[in-house]
């Protein structure tokens, strides 16, 4: 991980918190949206139910193939089918809308009071940090904080769908229902691993693009002067330095 870390020092406003205040932080953002929210986790059941009646009702399909049912059965269950998949498409176009609606106006906040605490710093805060960076980790941070409400909302939709097939595996064969849940806790594991170490590299890509982002406002703002002294050179190539190594980390 030391690479990782090459010429990408903690800034002075960098905190690490735990999981519990995150989420508490997270929650006071999202209460005014509670109605929109319920909305949204009561479509992520039913679009978890219509993803785990599928893979049922194809298996259920397969035997009446081979037990020879009749063509009726088949009938139903091919129509069954489709009305799943319906279902499955408009609740998936809902709770993307009100996901999006949501996370939209979470990040709007976000921005304005990250902007609003920017501006209450004072001078001496930004003989220390460049601007540039500043005004990158407002922007690109509160981003990536909105593709990962989206991730955490198809991962609550693969959680649900899990245990709804749980119960559907355990009536079938429990026996092989048990073992495929002796995996669970290796799984979990690697888990809290990737967790751990995407938190660290993360932070190191956020912190590389405020590079990028700080060395494009600095040079753009000041080209009147490189021009003046033919310096044009001298800052690609620290362009070129900090853009390479943004590349290698977020790669």
């Amino acid at each position: 991980m030391a690479f990782f870390a090459a010429g990408l020092n903690q800034e002075s406003y960098d905190r690490q918190y735990d999981d519990g205040y995150i989420l508490r932080r997270i929650a006071s953002y999202f209460r005014p949206h509670r109605r929109l929210v319920l909305t949204i986790a009561a479509t992520l059941v039913f679009f978890s139910f219509t993803g785990a009646i599928t893979p049922v009702i194809i298996s259920e399909g397969i035997e009446a193939l081979q037990a020879e049912s009749g063509d009726a059965l088949l009938v139903l269950l091919v129509l069954a089918l489709l009305v799943t998949q319906i279902l499955d498409y408009v609740f998936y176009h809902v709770r993307r809308r009100l996901t999006n609606r949501v996370v939209g106006d979470v990040i709007s906040q976000m921005r304005k009071d990250a902007f609003a605490a920017a501006v209450e710093r004072d001078l001496a805060f930004y003989d220390d940090q460049k601007s540039g960076k500043v005004a990158s980790r407002i922007t690109s941070d509160t981003h990536e904080f909105g593709q990962v409400m989206v991730i955490s909302a198809d991962i609550f939709t693969f959680f649900t769908e899990l245990l709804i097939l749980l119960i559907v595996l355990l009536s079938r064969e429990w026996r092989l229902t048990l073992l495929l849940a002796l995996w669970m806790p290796i799984f979990y594991a690697t888990a809290l691993v990737f967790r751990r170490l995407a938190r660290v590299v993360t932070r190191q890509g956020s912190r590389a693009m405020a590079a990028v982002n700080d060395n494009i406002q600095e040079s753009v703002a000041g080209i009147s002067v490189a021009k003046n002294f033919r310096r044009e050179a001298m800052i690609y190539d620290e362009f070129v330095q900090v853009n390479r190594q943004s590349y290698r980390i977020n790669l």
